[in-house]
C-alpha cells in the first residue's frame, strides 16, 4: 500500500507496511505552504552523496529519518529507506560507485543529546537506487579470505575506488575496513582504539589514502598502498598542532592531489593544516570556530578546480580563497553544518547537510543559501500539542 501526502508545491511517497494502515504526512515538507510562510527547514542531516554518473541525482542521510532521494538536484525529494531493508533510520556515511551501486552506513555519528551512535548496524548497499537494501559484509562466510571480519559497527565515512567500483574504505571507530568485492567481505587494515573520523583519497592515484585519527600523538596516517594484501600505513610525525582532538576532518583537492587540508577540532576551536606536497611537510592555517561545538559540527570541502579555494563550516560557514590563509563569512541557511559537496557539474555550486535540512549556495557570489528541502519530511519534533477546538490544527517543536 502506498500513501501520497504532502504540501501544496510536492507530494511525498510514504509506504505503508499492511493494507488498512491510515498514517500519512502532515509534515513539516519543505514546501511555503498556501499563505507563503512554511516552515522551509527539515530536520538533521549528516551527509550528502552525489551519483558520479547522474549529476541531478543527490542523495541524504538524516538522523532520525533514513535515506532520501533527488533527481532533481534537491529541489523535491522522496523517501528511500520506509520498509526496504534498512535496519535503522540513523545514516551517518554515503556514497555511490561508478556502477551506480549506493552504500549507507547505518548509525548516527554526531555525538549530540539526540545521537543513534551506539545503534550502528554495519554498512548496506543497494544496486537499485535505494528501492531496496542489502547487508553489506555484517557476516563473514565461505567465501571470504582467512583475514575477514563482520562489519557491524557505525561508519564515520564510505569511500569507493572511482576506477574500481570493487574496492570501498569505510572509517568507523573499530578501525578502517576495506572491501575488495563490493562489500561482501571486509578486511580491519587499522584498529586504532581511537577510531578513525575520516579518511581522503587521491583521485588520481587510488592506492593512495589519508586517515585521520583523534586523541592519538599522531592524528594523521598514510599509505601509498591501499590495494595491497596489507597496507602499510605511516604516521605524520611533528604536525603543527598542539593538543589532543575529538574529530579530524581531510580533504584532498581535486584539481592538485598533493594538496591536503586536515581540520583539527575540539570543542572551542578547529586548528586548520595544509600540506602541498602530499603531507611531506605542513603548513599552519587561520584557526576557526563559530562557537563553543566545533567537535559536533565541522564540515571541510575544496573547490573541485582551484586548490587554494577553501570552505570550513561549523555554525556558520567560512571560505578562503588563499589556502586558509584568510577567511570571510558566507553564513548559513540552518545553522550547524556536517557535511560539504559540490556539485560533480558545477565547480562553483555547493551543497551544504545542516541541523536544518539540505541548502546550496553558489561559492562565486557568496551570498544567500537556497534551501533545498521540499518533501523531505525528517524534522526532529520532540513535542506536539493538538488544539482542542480545531481538529486541523496542531503545533510541534523541533
Amino acid at each position: 500500500m502506498q500513501l501520497l501526502a504532502g504540501g501544496t508545491s510536492g507530494t511525498v511517497r510514504i509506504e505503508a507496511l499492511h493494507e488498512g494502515q491510515s498514517w500519512y504526512s502532515i509534515g513539516p515538507d519543505g514546501s511555503l505552504g498556501p499563505d507563503g510562510t512554511g516552515y522551509t527547514a527539515a530536520g538533521r542531516v549528516n551527509v550528502l552523496a552525489f551519483d558520479p554518473n547522474h549529476p541531478a541525482t543527490l542523495y541524504a542521510g538524516s538522523a532520525y529519518g533514513g535515506v532520501w532521494k533527488s533527481l532533481d538536484r534537491g529541489g523535491s525529494w522522496f523517501p528511500m529507506s520506509d520498509h526496504k531493508g534498512l535496519p535503522t533510520l540513523g545514516v551517518g556515511a554515503l556514497a555511490v560507485a561508478a556502477d551506480g551501486t549506493v552504500y549507507v552506513g547505518t548509525g548516527d555519528p554526531n555525538p549530540g543529546a539526540d545521537s543513534y551512535f551506539q545503534y550502528g548496524r554495519g554498512v548496506y548497499k543497494s544496486g537499485d537506487g535505494g528501492v531496496t537494501w542489502q547487508p553489506a559484509g555484517t557476516t563473514v562466510d565461505e567465501r571470504c579470505p582467512q583475514e575477514s571480519v563482520a562489519f557491524t559497527g557505525q561508519a564515520r565515512r564510505i569511500l569507493v575506488d572511482p576506477h574500481n567500483a570493487n574496492v570501498v574504505y569505510v572509517a568507523a571507530n573499530e578501525g578502517l575496513f576495506r572491501s575488495m568485492n563490493a562489500g561482501g567481505c571486509w578486511q580491519r587494515l587499522l584498529g586504532l582504539v581511537t577510531g578513525i573520523t575520516d579518511i581522503a583519497m587521491d583521485p588520481l592515484n587510488t592506492t593512495t589514502l589519508y586517515v585521520a585519527t583523534p586523541n592519538f600523538v599522531e592524528g594523521l596516517w598514510k599509505t601509498t598502498d591501499a590495494k595491497a594484501p596489507f597496507p602499510h600505513f605511516v604516521p605524520f610525525m611533528h604536525l603543527p598542532v598542539s593538543t589532543t582532538y575529538k574529530v579530524i576532518l581531510l580533504a584532498v583537492a581535486p584539481s592538485a592531489p598533493a594538496t591536503v587540508y586536515a581540520a583539527f577540532s575540539v570543542d572551542d576551536r578547529s586548528d586548520i593544516i595544509r600540506s602541498t606536497d602530499g603531507g611531506q611537510t605542513w603548513q599552519q592555517r587561520q584557526s576557526r570556530c563559530s562557537f563553543h561545538q566545533c567537535a559536533y559540527d565541522t564540515a571541510v570541502a575544496i573547490s573541485p578546480t582551484d586548490p587554494d579555494q577553501l570552505v570550513y563550516a561549523d555554525v556558520k560557514a567560512s571560505l578562503s580563497t588563499d589556502g586558509g590563509q584568510s577567511w570571510r563569512s558566507i553564513g548559513s541557511g540552518h545553522d550547524d553544518f556536517h557535511a560539504l559537496t559540490f556539485a560533480p557539474d558545477n565547480p562553483q555550486l555547493l551543497y551544504a547537510a545542516t541541523d536544518g535540512g539540505v541548502y546550496r549556495i553558489t561559492v562565486s557570489s557568496g551570498q544567500g543559501w537556497e534551501p533545498r528541502n521540499l518533501g523531505l519530511v525528517i524534522a526532529q519534533s520532540n513535542v506536539l500539542a493538538l488544539a482542542p477546538t480545531n481538529s486541523q490544527a496542531a503545533a510541534i517543536g523541533v
